[in-house]
């Protein structure tokens, strides 16, 4: 299973930011954010998918999400998604809204890249965020990428295509 330390300077934790695989410890966790109005709104409305059938997922596919520590605190998740819209892979990021906002999600972004040009060099990345999600485009912005598209969902839901300058994808 993959683990990963990134020591990040972040205002309001010394420690570093930690990635492990998600197993089904974590299903609340992850059900939890995945309904928390702030996350919610992201995601598409309410998943219908309960703690078992979420700690059973995890159990069976235990390097497909990764939960994210600081100072020993899960603090949200992440993963690699196939995005059949883009034609590549996509980095999901959920933090806790109460730890939004503080350097998290940006480290975990740059720590997932790293990561996926280790692991995938032969695959290619697009980053998306929904319209709204101003938040992400910003972070997005920050770290070299930029808008190179859109689409919409099959709910209506309409997202920004974000590729990186240094060609993460074609």
């Amino acid at each position: 299973m993959w683990r990963k330390t990134l020591h990040a300077s972040l205002p309001w934790a010394a420690a570093s930011i930690v990635i492990d695989a998600a197993d089904g410890e974590y299903a609340e966790l992850i059900c939890r954010l995945n309904n928390e109005p702030e996350v919610r709104k992201f995601l598409g409305g309410p998943l219908r998918v309960s703690v078992d059938d979420t700690r059973e997922k995890l159990n069976e596919a235990p390097d497909r999400l990764y939960v994210i520590k600081v100072e020993g605190a899960a603090i949200g998740y992440s993963g690699f998604i196939e995005n059949d819209k883009t034609g590549a892979t996509d980095i999901l990021v959920i933090i806790d809204p109460r730890y939004q906002g503080n350097g998290a999600g940006k480290e975990v972004v740059l720590l997932m890249l790293r990561e996926f040009r280790d692991r995938f060099p032969e695959r290619h990345i697009a980053l998306t965020t929904q319209r709204e999600n101003t938040k992400a485009q910003r972070l997005l912005d920050s770290i070299g990428f930029s808008q190179t598209g859109e689409y919409d969902d099959f709910l209506g839901f309409n997202y920004y295509v974000y590729r990186h300058q240094d060609d993460f994808a074609t």
